[in-house]
């Protein structure tokens, strides 16, 4: 996976809001104590994906992830553990077998996902893990990562925390701390109290990137948590609009404005301030401050050295668990889940997903992120609407389609593709 400073935590605890998982501060404890009792939190993840979507592979995948909430069984992992697709999920503590889990939340910005499993199957000798909601995490601070890196299972790794940073498309945790295949979504753990302050997600993919590790920092996890405890909608606000990538510093700059309340926003803003918060460096404490909001907020902007204020009502985005996939002919098409698809695919017209090999819509080279712009004369922005024309009783035997994809070479932004072939295995599939 091609993943790829003190005071940004600071700023972090400002944002989060933290309360249930919150907690007071521990005693300094033994390294030896802090990572046995991580065997305790800790657990085995097992995901099975047939039909893919959102961009994902079909197969089989594990992980790691850690008990957050015993009462309810809440785990937390990566969404790319748990899959934002259907198919079987499965937990295990140590030393006991694997048992079914269901995904309760996935985020479509961090790599995060809350799963469950029922509370009775949890051991007695499990444990709850500490987070470290509103705690700074100073560079240089002792961590560990546990997980099962390559099957090894319940392995702790050790390093510091190297820097805490933004870089497209999210804030992140840097550390020297060997991050592996199976170790994704545990814990990251500061070795001083035993507080775990991040999601393990990733290193970077280059073939020299020993020392290149990658967490979720736990304080954007705890707003989620915070929400869900509230019984409301941790999901972000739909934000239509596009943030300018800056070298060397930390800002909001408006790069393209959106529809609606957000067409009041100019290339070229700075934000100066969000919902009342002053200091917001970047997009991800931006999707924190705002995450879960109903009620309308005040964005302030500096424009030409003058100050102006726009009111946004917001709208929160559409949660992933419950998209409805139509599978037909080996291709998954859904509805546009990108946070941009506005630029390629103004329309809303449902997206390829995902392509099974060996299938009719492979062989007449149709890929993942192609726009559906008609199906038999048709257009389609809603997944039922597809569903009903293929397997209602005048249902075609053949397609004939027109696909809108990013084009392969400098001279236009896009291309357009036909690609004719036989129905075949018409199906619904809902994301659970």
């Amino acid at each position: 996976m091609n993943f790829i400073a003190a005071g940004l935590f600071a700023v972090l605890a400002g944002l989060t809001g933290a309360s249930s998982v919150s907690a007071q501060p521990l005693p300094i404890r033994d390294t030896q104590e802090i990572l046995q009792e991580a065997t305790k939190y800790t657990v085995r993840i097992r995901a099975q994906v047939r039909y893919a979507f959102s961009g994902e592979s079909s197969g089989t995948g594990s992980g790691a992830g850690f008990l957050v909430d015993r009462q309810r069984g809440w785990i937390l992992t990566n969404s790319h553990v748990a899959r934002r697709s259907p198919g079987r999920l499965d937990v295990a503590f140590v030393d006991g077998e694997y048992q079914p889990a269901k995904r309760l939340y996935v985020d479509p910005h961090f790599d995060l996902a809350v799963i469950s499993v029922s509370p009775e199957t949890i051991p007695l000798t499990a444990t709850t893990a500490a987070l470290g909601c509103g705690e700074d995490v100073p560079i240089g601070s002792a961590v560990a990562g546990f997980g099962h890196p390559f099957g090894l299972r319940f392995s702790a790794t050790r390093g510091i925390v190297s820097a805490l940073r933004y870089r497209y498309p999210a804030e992140r945790i840097q550390t020297d701390v060997a991050i592996n295949p199976g170790n994704s979504g545990g814990p990251l753990i500061e070795l001083n109290r035993g507080r775990v302050v991040g999601v393990n997600y990733a290193r970077l993919g280059a073939a020299n990137s020993a020392g290149l590790g990658f967490a979720v920092p736990i304080n954007h996890v705890c707003r989620i948590l915070d929400l869900m405890h509230e019984g409301k909608d941790p999901s972000p606000i739909q934000m239509p609009i596009a943030l300018a990538q800056i070298d060397q510093r930390e800002e909001l700059v408006i790069a393209k404005s959106g529809p609606g309340d957000w067409q009041a926003l100019r290339a070229g803003d700075r934000v100066v301030s969000v919902d009342g918060a002053v200091g917001l460096k970047n997009h991800s404490q931006l999707v924190t401050k705002l995450r879960g909001r109903t009620t309308p907020f005040e964005i302030v902007v500096s424009r030409a050295g003058a100050l102006h204020t726009i009111r946004i009502q917001p709208s929160l985005t559409a949660p992933l668990i419950g998209q409805v996939g139509i599978g037909v002919s080996g291709m998954i098409l859904t509805a546009p889940w990108l946070p941009d698809d506005i630029d390629l695919n103004p329309e809303r017209y449902l997206v390829v997903s995902h392509v099974d090999n060996a299938s009719e819509a492979w062989g007449a080279q149709v890929g993942a992120l192609y726009v559906l712009v008609s199906l038999n004369g048709r257009s389609f922005s809603d997944p039922e609407a597809l569903y009903a024309y293929l397997s209602g009783p005048d249902k075609p035997k053949r397609i004939t389609a027109i696909f809108r994809a990013r084009s392969p070479e400098p001279v236009s932004h896009f291309a357009y593709y036909e690609a004719a072939f036989a129905v075949s295995d018409v199906r619904r599939i809902e994301a659970k």
